[in-house]
C-alpha cells in the first residue's frame, strides 16, 4: 500500500521545532514518515520560510522573556514584602532564557531529520501566475491579500497537484487563510475546488492532526510558562496570545508577553 502524501505548512514545522518539550511528538512523526505511513512533501518555499523564521522566532521568544524580566524589575519595589518569591521568579526566568536555545537542539535535530526525508516541490511559473490570479480575485487562500499570500497560494497549488495523483493530507495552522470558521474543515472556496477536482483530501489544523496521529505525544506551542507580575503564579499562555498584553487567569490582571 502506497504511503499517503503529507504536506506540512511552515507554521506546523515551526511550532514543532520551537519547544524543547516536543521531542516525543517529533520522534513519533518521524516514525510515521520513516515507516511509510506518510510520504512527506514540502513545497520549496516552506523550506525557505522555515530556515528564515526558526531563528527569528527563537529570538522573539527570548526577547519576550527579557521583556517579562524587565516588568518584574519594575514591580520589585511593590513586592518588597515578598523578596524571596521575586528572586525565585527572576531566577527561573533567567535559567529558561540562558538554556532555551541549547534545549532546542534535540527537537531541532529530529525536525531536520524529518525534513531531510521530504520530497521537495519547487515552485514554477504556473504556480506563481496562479497565485497572482487568486490574489487579484481575492480567492482563498488569498481572500485577504498579505505579503504571505503568494506563499500560501503556492502551498495550496502543491496540495492540489498531489491530490490529483492520489490521497493527500494537508496540515496547516494558518486558520485565517486555509480553514473554515470552525477550523475543522478547509475554507469554503478551497472545499469547492477539492470537490470539483474530485480530490481525496484530509485537512487538519495542528490540534486536529495531533489528536488523530500524535495523540500520545501532543505538539506543544513555543511559549514559556508565564509568571504573573502581580500574583507571582505561573500559567500557560493561550495559543492565540502574541507579544503584548495577556491576562493572568488567576488574578485577571495584565502581564506582558
Amino acid at each position: 500500500m502506497a504511503a499517503r502524501v503529507l504536506v506540512l505548512d511552515t507554521d506546523v514545522l515551526l511550532k514543532l521545532a520551537l519547544n524543547p518539550a516536543n521531542v516525543e511528538a517529533a520522534e513519533h512523526l518521524h516514525v510515521l514518515i520513516q515507516g511509510g505511513s506518510f510520504e512527506l512533501v514540502l513545497p520549496e518555499n516552506v523550506l525557505r520560510a522555515f530556515a528564515r523564521l526558526q531563528n527569528e522566532q527563537c529570538e522573539r521568544i527570548i526577547s519576550a522573556v527579557k521583556k517579562q524580566v524587565d516588568e518584574f524589575r519594575k514591580e520589585v519595589l511593590k513586592l518588597v514584602s515578598q523578596p524571596e518569591q521575586v528572586d525565585m521568579c527572576l531566577d527561573a526566568i533567567g535559567k529558561n532564557l540562558d538554556t532555551f536555545s541549547t534545549r532546542l537542539n534535540p527537537v531541532r535535530e529530529i525536525v531536520s531529520q524529518i525534513m531531510a526525508r521530504a520530497r521537495v516541490t519547487p515552485e514554477d511559473g504556473r504556480m506563481i501566475a496562479e497565485a497572482g490570479e487568486r490574489m487579484r480575485a481575492g480567492r482563498a487562500p488569498a481572500t485577504k491579500c498579505r505579503p504571505s499570500s503568494v506563499n500560501d497560494c503556492i502551498v495550496w497549488s502543491v496540495v492540489l497537484a498531489e491530490g490529483l495523483k492520489g490521497p493527500v493530507t494537508f496540515c496547516s495552522d494558518n486558520r485565517k487563510d486555509f480553514a473554515a470558521s470552525d477550523s475543522r474543515e478547509p475554507h469554503a472556496q478551497l472545499a469547492d475546488e477539492i470537490r470539483r477536482l474530485n480530490i481525496e483530501l484530509e485537512f487538519f489544523t495542528l490540534d486536529t492532526f495531533q489528536k488523530k496521529y500524535l495523540e500520545r505525544a501532543p505538539i506543544l506551542d513555543s511559549h514559556f510558562q508565564v509568571v504573573c507580575v502581580h500574583c507571582l503564579r505561573t500559567f500557560e499562555p493561550d495559543g492565540n496570545d502574541g507579544v503584548g498584553y495577556i491576562f493572568c487567569p488567576n488574578c485577571h490582571k495584565p502581564s506582558y508577553w
